[in-house]
């Protein structure tokens, strides 16, 4: 399965929207299926990646090789410090784009795109002023 860097980044606006904490409970991961019209199999990819990655932690629990229980529990300080990274929807289009173009299929090497994009565009505000 390729990653959707949209549902990845949906994914972590949601959690951080969250009233109390960044944790989404599997009912309300399921109405964000629901809202974004992503199958249960590219959220289940999707929360592991960003475990992986940690970017989150995450509770998973399988029965008779099913998911039967699946809550994303919080977000990491690294994955509050890419979300940071891509909140603007300026940085987000041209990391997306330039990922997308170069094939590149990790969270990681976009995380470290959007790096490079923020500081180009920051260098390019600065050099305006």
């Amino acid at each position: 399965m390729k990653l959707n860097y949209d549902l990845i980044r949906n994914l972590l606006l949601k959690a951080e929207n969250q009233k109390y904490n960044s944790s989404l409970s599997q009912s309300e991961l399921d109405k964000f299926i629901v809202e974004y019209e992503y199958t249960i199999e590219e959220l289940i990819y999707h929360l592991k990646r960003l475990e992986e990655a940690d970017y989150i932690d995450v509770t998973i629990r399988y029965a008779s090789n099913e998911v039967y229980i699946y809550e994303f529990n919080n977000i990491t300080w690294e994955g509050h410090q890419f979300l940071d990274t891509i909140r603007s929807n300026k940085v987000w289009g041209v990391s997306k784009k330039v990922a997308n173009e170069l094939k590149i299929k990790s969270v990681y090497a976009l995380s470290q795109i959007a790096i490079q994009v923020s500081s180009n565009l920051i260098n390019q505000y600065l050099s305006l002023k």
